[in-house]
């Protein structure tokens, strides 16, 4: 069994905004599965809120993760917006830096790649990055899809976890059982 980390530091973010409860959730576990306290609707020791939605003034200090089928954008200026590569109304999003992902384009910031399974039935892909690989296993066959924990993935990694720290997570099947509670 994996050895708890307990982080008592704060994350960068306050904030992490998604309609998608099932990637609020996910995130959520990341975060704790790195060592992060995170909290659905309410203030963790950390101090990251995982909410679906925000005012203008909290959006200064959050990361902003719209569905891909989403067909209006949140307002407000977010210090991230985690968003599909391929979303159409990205150009509409305020925000300081974009953090894209992708299960097809090479041009996103993180891409899953080598999607397959294994004989023994599990579930095997790389995340690769600009400059990282890292390859997931998961130890049971999730109830969301992989754009999904792609999507949770990259709004961890954007709260600050970090990379080695989400793969550890997801390995390990962190937030992938209690994603849809």
């Amino acid at each position: 069994m994996a050895q708890e980390i307990s982080r008592t530091a704060e994350l960068p973010v306050k904030i992490v905004v998604s309609q998608k409860k099932e990637i609020r959730n996910i995130i959520s576990e990341l975060l704790k599965g790195c060592g992060y306290p995170a909290s659905l609707e309410g203030t963790a020791p950390a101090g990251i809120q995982l909410k679906e939605s925000c005012t203008e003034e909290e959006s200064k200090n959050g990361v902003y993760l719209p569905g891909w089928e989403d067909t209006s954008v949140m307002p407000g200026r977010f210090s991230c917006c985690v968003v599909d590569y391929a979303w159409p109304l990205r150009e509409k999003v305020e925000a300081e830096r974009f953090l894209t992902y992708s299960m097809e384009s090479d041009f996103a910031d993180l891409t899953a790649r080598g999607l397959r399974e294994t004989p023994g039935g599990n579930l095997t892909f790389e995340i690769v990055g600009v400059g990282v690989i890292g390859r997931v296993r998961l130890c049971s066959k999730p109830m969301v899809s992989v754009k999904t924990l792609l999507a949770s993935a990259a709004g961890a990694l954007a709260c600050g976890a970090s990379f080695a720290g989400i793969l550890d997570a997801l390995n390990r099947g962190v937030g992938i059982g209690n994603a849809l509670e």
